[in-house]
């Protein structure tokens, strides 16, 4: 094992280690979360994303963000115009954004490299998730109940039903519900498809 000497953290392999003590290299940290900065500017644009008063609230769908253009771009999504038209496929999209995300699935170039394993991946943010969740010991989302503490978002989010008790997947059959839409495809085979 190979470990940090700023944060103690440990890392399987020498180039994980290394590729980690960049974080530390910039001296503007986080409080909340730990990640670093640059910039003193950078660092307060990131503080307003681990804001609980978030101040602007799309009137449609009722969304809060914290920055304007941030609304604005949200925005865009309720408008119904697809203004932004694949060339390939004829796809179209409410955001120019998304439009030149979904150029890459068209794309067989990969550009993106793990700096650890090698894998490559066709937009950064699959790299960054790729690495938070197979190289990466940070587990930044923690659950307010217990304390238990995850890498990525979306499974705090499905944690989170567990002390809910929320059933996001009911079945249209009977009065059961499921918090994960696997579990509901299984008691449907099971219990149901006799029964069609």
């Amino acid at each position: 094992m190979y470990s940090c000497g700023e944060c103690k953290e440990s890392f399987e392999c020498e180039t994980a280690l290394v590729c980690h003590m960049d974080t530390h290299m910039n001296k503007y940290e986080c409080a909340e979360c730990g990640k670093c900065f640059e910039a003193a500017n950078h660092l307060a644009s990131h503080r307003r994303s681990h804001s609980t008063h978030r101040l602007l609230e799309c009137t449609v769908c009722g969304v809060r963000f914290t920055r304007s253009c941030s609304l604005v771009t949200h925005s865009e999504i309720h408008s119904g115009e697809r203004p932004y038209k694949c060339y390939v496929c004829d796809k179209a999209f409410s955001q120019s954004a998304t439009l030149q995300s979904h150029m890459r699935v068209h794309m067989s170039d990969k550009p993106h490299e793990c700096s650890v394993c090698s894998r490559s991946f066709k937009r950064s943010s699959d790299l960054q998730l790729h690495v938070r969740c197979v190289h990466d010991n940070v587990r930044p989302y923690e659950c307010d109940w217990c304390g238990r503490q995850f890498k990525i978002n979306r499974e705090l989010q499905r944690h989170l039903l567990t002390h809910t008790g929320s059933k996001l997947y009911p079945c249209t059959q009977c009065p059961k519900g499921y918090s994960r839409l696997i579990l509901l495809k299984r008691h449907v085979i099971k219990k149901h498809s006799a029964d069609a």
